[in-house]
């Protein structure tokens, strides 16, 4: 009985199509080389809340954190590119937290007046895409608010 399971195995381990002793090497002939190297990225869109009513300007703000610093963030709304927004904005609480870990923290917040004045009445989603200084991209929302005039 005791060998049963040791055939068992050695069945599965050979069986057509195994992966035995075959390792990935990003240095072989015709493998692709990535620059980027992923992080992590903490944030919030903060504002406007889900649901939220917009008549002809609204705050836009949130924050975001990540090892190597955050380039930009990009606002979209309904699929459509608006504008890039620095980040250096005083945020306190996030830096109470995070400081330990994330130099900086507390100068994590970005904020903007949108101006919905010329955008057309109903609902609306707005998307904030932060992008690290080393490439690294991650969305916040999308959160669905309205505008009526």
């Amino acid at each position: 009985m005791k060998n049963i399971g040791l055939w068992l195995v050695m069945i599965l381990a050979l069986a057509p199509g195994a992966n035995v002793g075959c390792r990935s090497r990003s240095d072989a002939p015709g493998a692709q080389k990535s620059s980027v190297v992923l992080e992590p990225i903490l944030g919030s869109l903060d504002a406007p809340t889900p649901g939220s009513t917009m008549r002809e300007t609204g705050l836009v703000g949130g924050w975001a954190l990540a090892g190597s610093g955050i380039r930009r963030i990009a606002i979209y709304i309904d699929r459509q590119f608006i504008r890039f927004v620095e980040v250096d904005g005083k945020r306190p609480d996030v830096g109470k937290i995070f400081s330990k870990d994330y130099p900086g923290a507390e100068k994590s917040g970005w904020t903007f007046i949108l101006d919905v004045s010329k955008m057309a009445d109903g609902n609306h989603e707005l998307v904030a895409k932060a992008e690290s200084n080393k490439g690294t991209f991650r969305e916040f929302g999308p959160v669905p608010f309205q505008v009526v005039h």
